[in-house]
């Protein structure tokens, strides 16, 4: 009851129903089942004895955007069955159950549906009340306008209408009263049109038309053939003899072509008016109306099944080419045809040429009525004429011409079968009006040039003929082109050489549409400003110019000026001398050059030749791998084939990088779509390796359940010999052909080969590839896909033939995906992520040390944004970068010329290979680093004074500052990481002797490595540091172990002789000071 309440009512308050569900209860009902619950409802009321497997409910939306419930064939039939069968309560009793409050869902369904069948038949009453009211108002509507539009009809003199328009306002044409009706085109009018359109007031009745021309066409073919429905009333009353007159004057065809016309058509009778007189003949043309006749096969379009002929397109495509080139308009053109398929054939051509697209191609049936000054009409057929032999068809073809009309088709077939135009090619042979050439005239040196076929046209490309133009251009040279009508093509640029001169009468070497400019000829000048005579440009003054002879002054270190006489002499020396430098090597350079600047410049060339870790020997010199520290990446391909098949295509380097190739496996489904570094994941579809014997059922990244099926293909071939491939695998086949092993022999020998010596037997079957289509014997191919790789190798098994990988064969899917498996625990061993832990502190650290290497704010604030996106190596990398800067940092404090060169190379070394860095150079710069931080301490010790350390700390440091400080090639010692730490370690106890205090960075390596709190640093009465672990309070006292003082203190006060180191670790106060515990702390860190 509420499905239907809501869908009838649609929330409108209406009837007995409306005033029984107050708006409040009704607008409830409607937002509450205008869904899904109407179905359930209408179920529930209707069929509560019907189980839920019975409902078949469709839902579609309907036109309002609502759900609209479609109830199945059965139910509705059932429904309306019982429908039909209860008596619907009486106006009264359906009142009184509606205002008597009773529940309506607790009412026996019989009464319900006879309470719902009164509400319906009282909905129906109103809405046919209602309905006829409307009506009501459409009518008076459609009356007042009928009214205005007679009114403004009646003022006028003439009403122009279709046939169509006329019949659909006969009415109002019958209130108006009209008494003449002119109908023009009349014989292309069917007749009942033409009756529809008369009104009883119809007095005179005035048909106009061609009767000669194109019928009406009637919608049903049978209509015209069985009951010559397609005759018009205007051809009816002709053909009856009724009285009519004809217009015989004609303002259209020039005389040569309505001769033709009237002749063949109209029985000789039509003349022409004085306008045809006039009218120029065809530019370009011999004859204004030709008919060119050939033998050229048609084709037929299997989409339009309507004919074409290519060669008429082509050769209508030049004619009309060459007419626009005569001057003419695309809008003077039209060519016509009498079949689709030849239209767009013609199009297709013409698209070619931009101008000719423009050119209109339209049907015959299409064009009657029209015209156009020039007409070229295409006949199409060569095999039969089909209906061109159609007289009205030819009547309009011919007359649609006014000054040139050009025709082509096989006039011999049709002469054949049309005695029209047997009729026209009798008219026209006399005349030499029709022939297989066309001749065209040159309009400027009135030659004639016959156009046979499609290649005679290259002789008139231009418009003309083979002749040269010879016109004079406005710069007075002549047309270099061949002859062409078209004037305009004289504007263009003349390419013969300027016969213009300079004042010095120098002739100009440029084209002559070019400006001259200045002249370029060279002439003998003095330079004023140092007396010497040189050549000039001729527009050059010799006060501007700069004198090119040598410079004869002596710089400072005695070698001459290299410069030019009129340019500044130089500073700096060029001169190329040889010198020893201290990389060892002998090199040739600027005389300018100092030994800092040739080390900075890597000017030494002598090549470097170092064997590097990667088994490669290093392509650099001794200047770019400075003096053998830092080497430059090697150049040498890697070449080494990687775990997933594909040949490491990067510059060499100890491990290869992920390969970032497309993963190149694949299941019968399509590729992995992974790249190679990442893990290939299981094809989700249901496996479909199945035959009549075996049939898999898990997914197809799964392994296969089914054993191989070794069974004979039961197929036979057309030549009545047995498949010999498998059941369930392709059969052997070539070019899309079953092979037969016995009558394609040949064929069966080229494409496979001896291998397994097993080919021959006779009971030999054979299985095809389906990555690469190579055949092989099964059994033994069984064999070899079978056996292990030797030494373990995990490596895609490939044809023996062309190595491809097999991948797609269901065979052998197993063995595929055995390797896909092994190969993606490789990946996760190889390519694995590092530890979130580790990986958070390297991304600090990185921040940390950034400022080092980005100097720009707005860079630097990008990279701390993006750091935690970078990949694991990259990151890496970033760290070793930024710890070599900080290292550059600290020790650039330290006055010392040959250190400071060491620092700007390995600073100029990172900004150049920071993106491309490989493990080797990380290496190099980890060693460099370490050799300036040794010397760095070296240096320090050195300023401040050793001649308080014994003869043996002496030799230790003068011997450790040689082996590193040396810039001779390969002799600088490189410091491994243990070493490193042993020097660190003796240079400490010298430090201790020497009292140097510690580096910043020192002082940062032991804060990090005892994990001290911030201000957890002290100093004893001489001024030696020391830290308090725990708090940082101080509890207990101690002793000094640099000079015995008294340390410490008790219950967190500190002794009054020690202090708070906050210059150590740059903290504001001590660990355990009242109140100023957070001060310590920088607030941005606590963020």
């Amino acid at each position: 009851f509420r499905f239907w309440s809501t869908r009838f009512l649609c929330g409108k308050e209406s009837g007995l129903l409306a005033s029984w569900l107050s708006p409040d209860m009704l607008a409830n009902v409607i937002e509450q089942h205008k869904f899904n619950q109407s179905r359930e409802a209408f179920n529930d009321h209707y069929f509560p004895h019907h189980a839920e497997d019975d409902r078949r409910i469709a839902t579609e939306e309907d036109e309002n955007g609502f759900l609209c419930d479609i109830l199945d064939e059965n139910i509705v039939k059932t429904f309306i069955s019982r429908f039909k069968r209860v008596e619907r309560l009486t106006a009264e009793e359906a009142e009184s159950s509606i205002y008597s409050n009773e529940n309506v869902e607790q009412m026996p369904p019989p009464k319900r549906l006879a309470l719902f069948k009164s509400c319906l038949f009282q909905l129906q009453a109103y809405l046919k009340f209602s309905l006829g009211k409307e009506e009501q108002k459409h009518r008076k509507y459609l009356e007042e306008k009928d009214l205005l539009m007679i009114r403004c009809l009646q003022q006028a003199d003439v009403i122009g209408l279709t046939t169509t328009g006329a019949a659909q306002y006969n009415s109002t044409l019958t209130q108006i009263r009209a008494k003449t009706m002119i109908i023009e085109e009349a014989a292309e009018v069917l007749e009942a049109h033409v009756v529809a359109c008369l009104t009883p007031q119809t007095d005179h009745l005035i048909l106009i038309g061609d009767h000669k021309q194109l019928r009406p066409k009637t919608n049903q073919y049978v209509l015209a053939r069985d009951y010559s429905l397609n005759i018009s009333l205007f051809e009816r009353l002709i053909q009856n003899n009724c009285h009519h007159n004809t217009l015989n004057i004609q303002h259209r065809m020039r005389p040569q072509i309505a001769e033709v016309v009237s002749n063949t058509i109209y029985d000789g009778c039509l003349q022409n008016g004085e306008s045809v007189l006039r009218y120029n003949d065809i530019r370009g043309m011999k004859h204004n109306m030709f008919f060119v006749n050939h033998s050229e096969p048609e084709n037929m379009d299997g989409d339009l099944k309507s004919p074409y002929n290519q060669y008429e397109a082509k050769y209508l495509a030049h004619l009309c080419y060459y007419l626009l080139q005569q001057g003419y308009k695309p809008s003077d053109i039209t060519v016509i045809t009498p079949y689709t398929g030849q239209m767009f054939q013609i199009r297709e051509v013409f698209k070619r040429r931009e101008l000719m697209s423009q050119v209109r191609v339209t049907p015959i049936d299409s064009y009657q009525g029209e015209e156009n000054e020039i007409i070229l009409l295409s006949l199409v057929r060569s095999k039969c004429s089909g209906f061109v032999k159609d007289s009205n068809r030819i009547c309009v073809a011919l007359s649609r011409a006014k000054q040139g009309f050009y025709c082509i088709g096989n006039f011999e077939l049709l002469s054949r079968e049309s005695p029209v135009w047997s009729s026209i090619v009798k008219q026209l042979e006399p005349k030499e009006l029709i022939g297989n050439h066309l001749s065209l005239k040159c309009v400027t040196h009135g030659n004639i040039t016959s156009m046979q076929k499609l290649e005679d046209f290259d002789k008139v490309k231009d418009g003309g003929c083979e002749e040269k133009c010879n016109s004079r251009l406005r710069c007075n040279h002549m047309c270099p082109r061949s002859c062409h009508p078209d004037a305009s093509l004289h504007e263009g640029k003349c390419l013969e050489p300027c016969p213009r001169s300079c004042i010095m009468g120098h002739r100009c070497k440029r084209k002559c549409y070019e400006l001259c400019g200045s002249c370029n000829e060279q002439v003998e000048k003095l330079i004023p400003q140092c007396g010497h005579t040189e050549k000039v440009k001729c527009s050059v003054l010799p006060e501007k110019h700069v004198c090119q002879k040598e410079c004869s002054k002596t710089l400072p270190c005695g070698h001459q000026c290299r410069k030019k006489c009129g340019e500044v002499c130089t500073k700096n020396c060029e001169m190329f001398v040889n010198r020893t430098w201290p990389c060892g090597h002998e090199a040739k350079v600027e005389c300018c050059m100092t030994e800092r600047g040739f080390l900075i410049n890597r000017k030494c060339n002598i090549p470097c030749g170092t064997m590097l870790e990667c088994g490669h020997k290093c392509l650099g010199t001794c200047g770019s791998c400075y003096q053998g520290r830092l080497h430059k990446k090697c150049q040498s391909k890697c070449g080494r084939q990687l775990v997933c098949g594909h040949i490491c295509k990067s510059m060499c380097a100890v491990n290869c990088p992920p390969c970032e190739l497309q993963c190149s496996f694949r299941c019968v489904h399509g590729p992995c779509g992974q790249k190679c570094k990442q893990l290939c994941k299981p094809c989700p579809h249901r496996c479909k390796w199945s035959c009549t014997h075996h049939k898999c059922t898990k997914n197809c990244g799964e392994m296969c359940d089914r054993p191989r099926c070794s069974e004979p293909c039961p197929q036979k071939l057309k030549c009545g010999h047995l498949c010999t491939g498998l059941c369930g695998e392709w059969c052997p086949s070539a070019n899309g052909k079953l092979l037969c092993k016995v009558c394609d022999e040949k064929k069966w020998e080229e494409l496979v080969p001896t291998i397994f010596c097993t080919e021959e037997d006779e009971d030999a079957r054979f299985i095809q590839l389906h990555d690469c289509r190579h055949i092989f014997e099964v059994s033994s191919f069984d064999r070899y896909m079978d056996m292990e790789s030797q030494e373990g190798q995990i490596k895609q098994k490939t044809c023996l033939t062309c190595k491809k990988p097999i991948l797609r064969m269901y065979r052998y899917g197993n063995i595929v995906k055995q390797i896909v498996k092994d190969l993606n625990e490789i990946k996760k061993q190889n390519f694995h992520k590092m530890a979130e832990n580790e990986r958070k502190a390297l991304c600090d650290e990185a921040i940390k040390l950034a400022h080092y290497f980005i100097k720009n704010q707005g860079r630097l604030d990008t990279y701390k944004k993006v750091v935690v996106n970078e990949d694991d190596i990259t990151l890496k990398k970033d760290v070793v970068v930024f710890r070599a800067m900080e290292a550059i940092h600290q020790v650039r404090k330290i006055e010392c010329p040959s250190l400071h060169t060491r620092t700007i190379c390995l600073e100029e070394f990172l900004y150049k290979h920071r993106s491309s860095i490989t493990n080797e150079m990380q290496s190099d710069v980890l060693a460099e680093v370490r050799g300036i931080s040794i010397l760095a301490k070296l240096y320090t010790f050195k300023n401040q004074g050793t001649e308080s350390l014994c003869e043996q700390d002496q030799e230790f440091l003068t011997s450790t500052q040689n082996s590193l400080d040396t810039l001779q090639f390969g002799k600088a010692t490189k410091l491994s990481e243990e070493e490193y730490q042993s020097l660190l370690s003796r240079l400490s106890e010298i430090a201790k002797k020497l009292n140097v205090p510690l580096t910043e960075s020192e002082k940062r390596m032991i804060i990090g490595a005892l994990h001290a709190k911030a201000g957890s640093w002290y100093k004893c009465p001489q001024g030696h540091f020391y830290q308090i672990g725990d708090c940082g309070g101080a509890t207990v006292e101690s002793m000094c172990p640099e000079c015995g003082s008294k340390i410490g203190g008790q219950s967190h006060r500190l002794r009054a002789d020690n202090s708070h180191a906050g210059e150590f670790d740059n903290s504001r106060h001590s660990a355990w000071s009242t109140g100023a515990d957070l001060e310590n702390y920088e607030l941005i860190n606590l963020v």
